[in-house]
């Protein structure tokens, strides 16, 4: 039974169920769909697949690494390191030069990827890999924004589609 005002017209009536109103005669908008096509992911997912586009790339020492992909990779390097060193305390499994088995384990795993992305990320400002073993010149580098366009590293990767995971 519907609803009618005084001078007898229709209520409209809002559904909290439903995202049309009664009466209305466009079709409801389909959950998970954005009216953007081009609308970006939340910055939190990006991030993790950074995390994991370099470990796909396990020993990719060639092509090119936007500062993004960099510093988010380190950031996850540095809290699961955290977090592995606070297990190995808790579990005691720590050895007598105070380091971790967990934690050791983990930098070993980590310390091919975190080479490549370096190497990856020197080739993004145009230099070689190699300017990755001067100390604090590789930090004021990672810092740079990379060149614009091709260098002889390979294509810009701001240009390209570089996260493959989650896609």
């Amino acid at each position: 039974m519907s609803e009618r005002q005084p001078n007898g017209t229709p209520v409209k009536v809002f559904s909290v169920f439903s995202s049309t109103r009664s009466g209305d005669q466009r079709p409801p908008k389909k959950r998970g769909v954005t009216e953007k096509p081009n609308e970006q992911e939340p910055r939190s997912n990006l991030s993790m697949k950074y995390y994991f586009a370099v470990f796909q790339k396990y020993a990719q020492f060639s092509g090119r690494a936007r500062r993004s992909e960099y510093w988010y990779f380190f950031l996850f390097i540095l809290i699961v390191s955290f977090i592995l060193g606070l297990a190995d305390v808790t579990m005691g499994t720590l050895t007598n030069t105070g380091t971790g088995m967990l934690g050791g384990l983990y930098s070993l795993v980590a310390l091919i990827p975190s080479l490549a992305v370096g190497v990856r990320r020197m080739h993004d400002v145009g230099k070689s890999g190699w300017f990755l073993l001067i100390p604090f010149y590789n930090l004021i580098l990672a810092c740079t924004a990379g060149e614009d366009g091709t260098n002889q590293y390979g294509l810009d990767p701001k240009e390209i589609d570089h996260v493959p995971y989650m896609q």
